[in-house]
């Protein structure tokens, strides 16, 4: 299927790729604070990047929001993160709808040299790559 030519005789522009980072499956419990308040709550990951991490819930926070992390890399991926991060996106939980894995992109925002270097590493291992990862030496 050939898509339709715009009014200048050019096919129609792909929408870019929002995602500027590689991401990694990662299942894993992610502990995780509202700054704002003193509630302590916890959900699971599916992925994450070096630029943020993926937390799959049916009750996710709004847009902006600003919450501390905690979560574990696994011993061979470098431990405990714990960081600052913003949610950017939801996914909303629809019932009786497509619910294409709802839940709430979160984008780092206070991640310490140490830490981005072992999620860097992380990722570049889960997704076998050998140096197309940047910034990180192999």
């Amino acid at each position: 299927m050939t898509k339709k030519p715009t009014a200048q005789g050019k096919p129609p522009a792909k929408a870019p790729d929002q995602r500027r980072d590689i991401r990694v499956a990662l299942k894993a419990r992610v502990d995780y604070e509202l700054t704002s308040e003193d509630s302590f709550l916890f959900e699971y990951t599916s992925n994450v990047s070096r630029g943020g991490i993926f937390l799959s819930t049916r009750d996710p926070l709004p847009v902006g929001s600003v919450l501390t992390l905690r979560f574990d890399l696994g011993a061979d991926g470098g431990g405990v993160v714990r960081t600052v991060g913003r949610v950017i996106w939801v996914n909303h939980y629809r019932p009786g709808g497509p619910n294409l894995n709802p839940g709430m992109g979160i984008e780092f925002i206070d991640l310490t040299e140490g830490h981005k270097t072992a999620i860097a590493r992380f990722v570049r291992r889960k997704a076998l790559l050998t140096d197309d990862v940047p910034g990180v030496q192999p």
